[in-house]
């Protein structure tokens, strides 16, 4: 036997109205069930029987199915976790510049706002900072900041930084003519 359709259900369905029906009127006391509705039972029951297996069976494989899709996203969101990263140390030979005073450090060719900040909070305020700071150290920092600052290379930047620093600035435009994104 296989899958019922719609029509079939429709009619199965009736019946087991009418089944009901006679169930509780048999209950009460008012009529005993006919033969009719006996065998239209034990017709139902015939055709629901393997339904209820293929029911469970498909329930039971969805109950897999999920617990393998929980165990995938609980690994997932373990990856996803940033891990535990080292404090970076910047150590400069450069004399700290004045609190209040900042360079534009965006004036260097792959420097953005938002690595500019970076910059910021981990010190490196000035060119002259900047020019000092091995670039290990600044992609350490960027590294720290996130995936999205990953791809940055600072390996030009404090070349940049030291012309920019000597105000040469017609050097600074060459050397960043010749970059691309911050690169050579």
């Amino acid at each position: 036997m296989g899958k019922l359709n719609k029509k079939e259900k429709r009619r199965w369905k009736k019946k087991l109205e009418k089944l009901k029906a006679a169930w509780l009127e048999a209950k009460t006391g008012k009529k005993t069930i006919k033969k009719k509705y006996r065998k239209a039972w034990k017709k139902l029951a015939a055709k629901l029987k393997p339904l209820k297996a293929e029911w469970k069976a498909a329930h039971k494989e969805a109950k897999k199915r999920h617990k393998a899709y929980k165990k995938a996203r609980k690994a997932w969101k373990r990856l996803r976790q940033p891990e535990a990263q080292p404090e970076v140390v910047i150590t400069m030979s450069a004399p700290p510049p004045d609190p209040g005073m900042k360079d534009i450090l965006r004036k260097i060719e792959g420097i953005g706002p938002k690595i500019e900040q970076l910059l910021y909070d981990a010190g490196i305020t000035t060119f002259t900072r900047l020019a000092t700071t091995q670039p290990e150290a600044i992609k350490e920092i960027l590294i720290n900041a996130g995936p999205r600052f990953r791809m940055h290379n600072p390996g030009s930047w404090p070349a940049q930084a030291q012309l920019a620093a000597d105000k040469n600035w017609e050097e600074l435009k060459a050397l960043q003519d010749r970059l691309k994104g911050g690169r050579e």
